[in-house]
């Protein structure tokens, strides 16, 4: 990989459960919305690492002026629901993603502590 900053990456873009890798990217030259790099520079780094291990960015609108700065990369795009970019928090300058996963879960459900330790108890090991 030819930035270093991206390398950690590379291992947590190969797992094989839902992964979502937020935060604040600062690569205005991605265009998202036609994955493609406006000049070449590192930035296109990070669109090749999510594009060849499946990842969708999701974040709709600009985080920063004109830019979307601040994404959300998922290899599970049908887990996130109700993306939305809202105000900085205090005196930030890029806006807030705020965004929803929803997992489906295989664990039974439990009224409350005690009877999922109690449930778990009583299984044979």
């Amino acid at each position: 990989m030819a930035y270093a900053k991206y390398e950690c990456l590379e291992t947590i873009t190969k797992v094989h459960w839902p992964c979502y890798i937020a935060g604040d990217f600062n690569t205005p030259d991605i265009d998202w919305d036609n994955l493609c790099c406006l000049r070449d520079s590192g930035d296109k780094c990070l669109m090749d690492l999510a594009l060849a291990n499946g990842f969708s960015q999701v974040v709709a609108k600009p985080t920063r002026l004109n830019n979307k700065l601040d994404i959300v990369l998922v290899n599970e795009p049908l887990t996130v629901h109700s993306v939305g970019v809202e105000p900085p928090f205090g005196n930030g300058d890029h806006c807030r993603v705020d965004f929803t996963i929803g997992l489906e879960t295989k664990f039974q459900r439990y009224d409350t502590i005690r009877d999922a330790i109690l449930t778990c108890a009583r299984k044979p090991t």
